[in-house]
């Protein structure tokens, strides 16, 4: 970095929350780019482990690099806001703590967004991290973002993301949601996107055990979460281009459809899940499919107490 300008090019904002294992691997996939015109801005978001210690001896390795703020648990989104007010980059990129970058990531996508200036929004392909395989299949978006992202959900991932600040000048995460904000994120960014997708995986997505994305965990909140955004912005679209979505009706109502029924499903597999949610959940899953008969059974699984339900589960299966 320019220590005379002292203004990066790119902001990379890294949340942090009980990541000693694998934040170390994060922050060197950001060291080891080849293109060099960046700072890293580590958010410690109240983690109870090693992670200040190793946020803490990067600002000292390299203090003209790297920034670090320190709270109270909020969540990644909170986390994430507080990045992006610290941001001094006309980019800004997103890593998430146990993710981490190939070589070459920033440099192919400042490339791409050099040739073709209205980008304002670049994501790439994500490989899973120890395996062999993609995280998605790969989705390139045509000239309706926001309807793509309704129907076919969140195709772009998060840590591959390069997104000018100005954009996010006055649309922030929203903290308030338990799942979902990367996908509520885009959905209200939609209009004023100029998108690109780059279908070289050039980020390494790890999955792991009691992620928002274990069905043991969290993952009925994040199904909720995304259904709540899709009935919002489904009827925001009614309201704006009635003839857009009439033609996407259909399509609209069996995500929806899938996803009340799957947040239900979850909530009863959850071990954090409490009775009031997984009712909410089947009440929610019987409302948008009333005709479908085992959103009716999920409701009486969730008035059952937890160790009769579990008793009855183990003797069906």
């Amino acid at each position: 970095m320019d220590k005379k300008s002292r203004v990066p090019e790119v902001s990379v904002i890294i949340p942090v929350f009980n990541l000693e294992t694998f934040l170390q691997e994060a922050v060197d996939s950001v060291m080891g780019q080849t293109f060099r015109d960046f700072e890293i801005i580590l958010v410690d978001d109240g983690s109870a482990d090693r992670s200040h210690g190793i946020i803490e001896s990067y600002r000292q390795r390299e203090p003209d690099r790297v920034r670090a703020i320190f709270q109270e648990h909020a969540g990644a989104a909170a986390a994430r806001n507080a990045g992006i007010e610290m941001a001094r980059g006309e980019w800004i990129a997103f890593l998430d703590g146990d993710d981490s970058w190939m070589p070459v990531k920033l440099e192919i996508q400042l490339s791409e967004a050099r040739r073709d200036p209205r980008l304002n929004l670049l994501s790439t392909a994500a490989e899973i991290a120890g395996e062999n395989r993609l995280l998605l299949e790969a989705i390139p978006a045509g000239d309706h973002v926001k309807l793509e992202l309704l129907l076919k959900g969140c195709f772009i991932t998060l840590s591959s993301v390069l997104i000018r600040k100005e954009l996010l000048a006055d649309t922030h995460f929203d903290e308030t949601l338990p799942g979902a904000q990367d996908l509520d994120l885009y959905l209200r960014l939609a209009d004023r996107v100029r998108y690109r997708f780059m279908p070289e995986p050039l980020i390494r997505y790890r999955l792991r055990e009691n992620a928002i994305s274990d069905p043991r965990g969290s993952r009925h909140a994040q199904l909720n979460s995304h259904y709540r955004i899709l009935k919002r912005e489904a009827q925001a679209l009614a309201a704006a281009d009635l003839p857009l979505f009439l033609r996407h009706r259909k399509e609209l109502r069996a995500v929806m459809d899938r996803l009340a029924h799957e947040a239900a499903y979850y909530s009863l597999r959850s071990r954090t899940a409490s009775r009031k949610e997984r009712i909410a959940a089947s009440r929610i899953a019987i409302r948008q499919e009333p005709l479908r008969i085992k959103n009716y059974r999920f409701l009486l699984q969730a008035l059952l107490p937890r160790r009769v339900d579990r008793a009855a589960r183990r003797v069906r299966d």
